[in-house]
Formats: C-alpha cells, sequence, structure tokens
C-alpha cells in the first residue's frame, strides 16, 4: 500500500469537499492519507515522505490560495522528483463549451508555469455556488455572473456542479500512476 499527501486549499469549503471525497476513496483501498488544509500545513516537503501527493486549489477572482501558490512554489523541485498530481476546481469547468474548458485549463496551465510544477496527471473539476456561505456583496455579484452564463440564480440555496464520477477516476488514475511507479522501484535490476 501507498501513503498519500492530499493537501488543499479552498474559500467556501467545497474544495475540501472534494479532497476529503479522493482521500476516501484512497483509503477504501488500504492506502495511509493525510488529508491537510495548505493553510495550516509546513511548507517544507521531505522527499521520500510521501508516495503520491495530490494537491487541489479553487479559482477565486482568476487565481488559487496564496497557501496552495506558496506551498507549490516552495516545493516544486521535490515535488517534481516525485509521483504528484493537481486539481484545480472552477465554475468555468461546469459549462463545457470550448471557450469555458480553455478558461478552465488555462488557469492550470499559467498556475504550473508560475510555480515551475510539473505533476504527473491534473484535471479541472466543475466547483459550486455556494450562495448560502457568500457575503451579501459576493452573493450578488456570484448572482448577476451566473445569470449572465445562463446558470442558478436562487440565492436562498446552493448548487453543486461537481462530477464525483470524475473525481473519483482521477483518484484511481493517479493511485495507478503511483503504484506502477512504486512495483518498478521494487524490481530488481
Amino acid at each position: 500500500m501507498a501513503k498519500f499527501l492530499v493537501l488543499y486549499g479552498t474559500t467556501e469549503g467545497h474544495t475540501r469537499n472534494i479532497a476529503s471525497h479522493i482521500s476516501t476513496v484512497l483509503r477504501k483501498k488500504e492506502h495511509t492519507v493525510d488529508l491537510v488544509d495548505s493553510a495550516k500545513y509546513p511548507s517544507v516537503l521531505k522527499k521520500g515522505e510521501y508516495d503520491g501527493v495530490i494537491i487541489g486549489a479553487s479559482v477565486h477572482q482568476d487565481k488559487y490560495q496564496s497557501a496552495v501558490e506558496e506551498y507549490v512554489t516552495v516545493n516544486s523541485r521535490t515535488l517534481n522528483t516525485m509521483k504528484s498530481a493537481f486539481f484545480s476546481v472552477c465554475l468555468s469547468a461546469a459549462i463545457t463549451d470550448k471557450e469555458h474548458y480553455a478558461e478552465a485549463r488555462k488557469y492550470i496551465s499559467d498556475f504550473l508555469k508560475l510555480t515551475g510544477w510539473k505533476p504527473a496527471i491534473y484535471e479541472s473539476f466543475a466547483g459550486a455556488l455556494l450562495y448560502t456561505k457568500y457575503d451579501y456583496f459576493k452573493r450578488l455579484i456570484m448572482k448577476f455572473i451566473s445569470m449572465k452564463e445562463g446558470r442558478d440564480s436562487d440565492t436562498s440555496r446552493d448548487y453543486i456542479y461537481t462530477d464525483w464520477d470524475r473525481v473519483t477516476r482521477f483518484a484511481n488514475d493517479f493511485e495507478d500512476i503511483v503504484l506502477s511507479d512504486l512495483s518498478k522501484k521494487k524490481e530488481p535490476v
């Protein structure tokens, strides 16, 4: 079995839910998983501490949480020597046309370029409209944006757009990468 770090940055809590789902998928397969909020984690990752690292963050005002950006920037050299994966959470991924797909992918591309990190896999998941967790002004702004995009605008409730089956496949795909790497390391030369 393998040891994983699932580190996330979150604003309203939905990215934590996705990270928790990934952790559950891996734990059900008897892996050891440390699920950690990036805002509470030491900045230095020790080589060999984990067999695989999954990092997730959500897009807010065109950028990810600063704690995730700092963590990845500080640890990019170590991350690039091990199996790692990144997931991005944004509302652009909820709309399936080419323009929004490209926008969701550009957030990832820009982040990886900025930090120098080269994860084995990365994915963009649709996020959520958490109207009930927003302050008054953010609720109005999100409602306006949502209406403009033809999305849900009833601010008395929340809307989850995440495709949980895709999240499960992402976790399983990364597990396969890590286990394949571990078996190669154990093969006699």
